[in-house]
């Protein structure tokens, strides 16, 4: 079976959005094949059977206007109030309602944002599509793997800095809405009574202990923040337990939880004397290896770092 590395995604995104001609996919090589220039039966079996390894061909994934118009409705919603305005009116214009909404991210600034932000989920939807081919055909599943022109932009453009002023009612909103995503195989109640009870068995955001680091974009955009809060232990030595790591969805996948992990958690660990703690949800496969990869360690339910074992 073919490989989808990078130049495979790419390809097939390509195709996707080609509303005008459809494509099958040849397993042996990834070749691209417009389905007008297939045989007859060959098409009639993969209309049957989109996604059967033992074909020569396959189906794309599905992917119409109506997906497309999903994409833009998700990324406005990302959006501050006015952009997403705007955004909206356009989308619910009737007819040229894409091309409204294209002339709007470009007015806004914000048309190479979503281009990112589209191709990352055509992305998302490629990969989930090759996996349960690769299942099918008896194959383990891969890992997403990294596009260089993607995952170099928060190097780019993503500012990290400590926050003097924290704004405290948009943390706590955005920490809320990380805590029910960590948790959304829960009866909604229930995981509204746990993050209750979190939030009053930790300091908030405005408490000296605590610190908020934000990751920023040049319009000064909050696209993600780490908050930490310090405490003494009996030995005297300083522990750190890391309460939130949070991206903005439209922002996942840009490196900007590793640009994060890398300028506030990495520097803790080299400093004497200190302890750093977090308790990651099992949901946040993603967040567990990131923070292992900077030296914590499983310790019961929780990653743990300490000095005397380094």
């Amino acid at each position: 079976m073919f490989e989808l590395d990078a130049a495979s995604l790419r390809r097939f995104i390509f195709a996707l959005e080609n509303q005008e001609q459809h494509f099958a996919v040849q397993l042996s090589d990834g070749e691209l094949v417009p389905m007008e220039q297939l045989d007859d039966t060959i098409v009639a079996q993969i209309n049957a059977a989109p996604l059967d390894p033992r074909q020569r061909y396959v189906a794309l994934p599905e992917w119409t206007s109506k997906h497309g118009f999903a994409v833009m409705e998700a990324f406005a919603e990302q959006q501050s109030a006015a952009a997403r305005a705007a955004l909206s009116q356009a989308l619910h214009a009737g007819r040229g309602a894409f091309r409204a909404f294209k002339d709007n991210t470009k007015e806004l600034g914000l048309e190479r944002r979503f281009h990112l932000f589209k191709t990352r989920r055509l992305r998302t939807v490629l990969h989930t599509w090759y996996n349960e081919l690769r299942e099918l055909a008896g194959l383990d599943a891969t890992e997403l793997g990294a596009d260089d022109e993607l995952d170099s932009l928060a190097e780019e453009d993503i500012q990290v800095f400590a926050m003097k002023r924290v704004p405290s009612t948009l943390i706590g909103e955005l920490d809320r809405r990380a805590y029910r995503e960590a948790y959304r195989h829960l009866d909604p109640a229930l995981s509204r009574y746990l993050y209750r009870r979190r939030r009053a068995q930790t300091p908030s955001v405005e408490d000296s202990r605590s610190s908020v680091w934000a990751a920023q974009t040049p319009e000064r955009d909050l696209v993600g923040f780490l908050w930490y809060f310090s405490e003494l232990l009996d030995s005297g030595e300083q522990i750190v337990w890391i309460e939130q790591l949070y991206v903005l969805e439209s922002y996942r996948r840009l490196g900007v939880a590793d640009l994060l992990v890398r300028n506030v958690l990495e520097p803790l660990l080299r400093q004497p004397r200190m302890h750093v703690a977090c308790n990651i949800p099992a949901t946040a496969e993603n967040v567990r290896k990131m923070f292992t990869r900077s030296g914590l360690r499983a310790l019961h339910n929780v990653l743990y770092y300490s000095p005397d074992e380094h």
